[in-house]
């Protein structure tokens, strides 16, 4: 985080995350990003200074920043400890700057992040009073495991700030714009989306004029700022920094023209919560092509349009999309309710219900299909008594 109060050295995730200054004086460079040449000037407060790689588009920028107010949040509501030797952080600092340190680069980080052993975020704290050496407060881990947590040993960033998202009253719009904020950070984390560096390295390769000796010619760094600007102003999607190969775009045009791809569609409630509740029904549409898509809300046969709001169209990176479009409910016993999928690849709608049911109904339910396969048990012991029974009685006299 670029801020001295929660100390500079924070920003050494964010600086590996963000990546993109793979260039440097007309040539293709061994490190992703300049913090070891601006930290020189010591006052990151000077106009040089960058807490993170400023990216190609508004919506990254966004994702990052909204990332960071989340989580200083949720350290001051969470009483949350990620400070480490300063030592520790120069290690991590060399490390952010190294190529594809995001995915290849292991840093420090505490093990413990809940002050005074209080594990008010599931799967951290340790109990109080515990003589654990100082030395092994702090563990190297990758990024994905520090974002996105792995079990037994970090819950992770992102399940973090989900976790306080559950308990604040954030309005269904405003929570849709940061799921897809995070989805970013997540995917980044993990590997599934490409920084900026690593996407210029690569369009830098595959240009005709590259001649694989590190240089940068002037209509290299051209044709590298027309698409730059091209991205920026929106003319091309922002997906185009998604692991799709730029310069093998003409086949999977052709690919494109020529197929398409049903939706999966699944409906489910964002809480388990009794009937007569206030809740969230999310109809997630995923993996169809092309991108036109119709969806719509049914309660009793009747379409429902108050309380509808949709992510809009968000690309997989693979040429597929996904929506997913929310309906507010309080639900009451035996309501029906219907998602309906209107799309180019289907023959006929599709339409996927979602049944609300008490808990004594569930109850009766599960007891009847309890019985059913009980019943099915004794007739197959039944029969198979009977089968082994039928020669003895056929050889008697």
């Amino acid at each position: 985080m670029d801020a001295m109060g929660f100390g500079m050295g924070n920003c050494c995730l964010q600086m590996a995350l963000s990546a993109a200054s793979p260039f440097y004086r007309g040539y293709v460079s061994d490190i992703d990003c300049r913090w070891g040449v601006i930290s020189a000037s010591v006052d990151d407060r000077t106009r040089e200074e960058r807490g993170l790689e400023v990216q190609l588009t508004d919506f990254e920028n966004s994702a990052y920043v909204v990332f960071v107010v989340l989580l200083t949040r949720v350290i001051l509501s969470y009483k949350l400890d990620f400070l480490i030797p300063l030592s520790k952080v120069d290690e991590n600092m060399k490390v952010a700057q190294k190529r594809d340190a995001v995915l290849q680069g292991l840093f420090y980080f505490r093990k413990d992040i809940c002050k005074g052993g209080n594990a008010v975020v599931d799967g951290c704290g340790k109990a109080a009073g515990s003589a654990e050496p100082a030395a092994e407060e702090y563990t190297l881990m990758t990024i994905d495991t520090i974002i996105n947590g792995k079990d037994g040993v970090f819950p992770g960033l992102i399940p973090i700030l989900n976790s306080y998202l559950e308990n604040m009253e954030v309005d269904v719009d405003t929570r849709c714009s940061i799921l897809n904020y995070l989805k970013l950070i997540k995917k980044r984390a993990s590997g599934e989306l490409m920084t900026v560096a690593k996407w210029m390295r690569e369009f830098i390769a595959k240009h005709p004029d590259y001649k694989q000796d590190s240089v940068i010619t002037d209509q290299m760094n051209y044709s590298l700022l027309l698409k730059c600007n091209q991205i920026a102003n929106e003319s091309c999607s922002w997906t185009v920094i998604l692991p799709v190969i730029l310069m093998v775009l003409s086949p999977l045009l052709a690919w494109a023209g020529s197929n398409r791809m049903e939706p999966a569609v699944t409906v489910y409630p964002v809480k388990t919560r009794p009937l007569r509740q206030h809740n969230l029904l999310v109809c997630s549409v995923n993996g169809f092509y092309p991108g036109h898509v119709e969806v719509r809300w049914f309660r009793n046969g009747r379409e429902e349009e108050a309380g509808v709001v949709s992510t809009g169209l968000i690309p997989n990176g693979d040429w597929t999309f996904q929506i997913m479009v929310m309906l507010e409910v309080v639900p009451q016993g035996g309501e029906v309710y219907a998602c309906h999928v209107e799309h180019p690849s289907l023959t006929s709608p599709l339409t996927v219900e979602w049944r609300a049911q008490d808990e004594s109904s569930r109850e009766k339910m599960l007891s009847g299909i309890g019985a059913c396969v009980l019943g099915l048990l004794f007739l197959g012991m039944g029969l198979l008594f009977y089968i082994r029974r039928s020669p003895e009685l056929e050889q008697r006299p």
